[in-house]
């Protein structure tokens, strides 16, 4: 895993390409770098946020992402905060289509039955195989749990190929 540091300021210059950094709050207060291993820093405004938690409130490396999931029977069961916006016909509207139509709002994805394909392999192609991605331990957790809810909720099932 990548972990990106700083910014930290620069000090001093030993030679064309190595530098001395301060860097507080680590065991040494200062160290050399090589140049390869720097990059300007630029101040940006946050154009995303993840949602999560962090076990520590000092120690970022303890972020532990959360996965959302549908939560659509809350929002059914008191629509009316959800709905102030709309003139009183249309709330009417938007509430006959979800009694209509309940299916389509479930908090548990379902399978789709409109179309189906087949996956027609040519003769004499054997299939590609490669080594898994690596990827950290927290983000293996949370595919390992949604591996497990597409399962469980029958959207995806073991297989036996190759």
């Amino acid at each position: 895993m990548a972990k990106f540091e700083g910014p930290y300021e620069v000090v001093d210059k030993c030679g064309s390409d190595r530098y001395v950094i301060i860097t507080p709050g680590r065991r040494k207060a200062a160290r050399k770098v090589h140049a390869n291993n720097m990059k300007l820093f630029h101040h940006r405004q946050t154009v995303m946020t993840v949602r999560g938690e962090v076990n520590s409130a000092q120690e970022e490396d303890n972020f532990i992402p959360t996965v959302p999931r549908i939560n659509n029977s809350s929002i059914i069961h008191n629509l009316d905060p959800v709905l102030q916006h709309l003139c009183s016909k249309e709330r009417e509207d938007v509430k006959t289509l979800l009694v209509r139509f309940p299916e389509i709002l479930q908090d548990v994805p379902q399978q789709c039955v409109v179309a189906s394909h087949n996956v027609v392999l040519l003769d004499g192609v054997s299939p590609i195989k490669q080594a898994l991605y690596r990827m950290s331990p927290c983000k293996r957790e949370i595919l390992r749990k949604e591996v497990q809810f597409l399962i469980d909720n029958g959207l995806a099932e073991h297989s036996s190929s190759e």
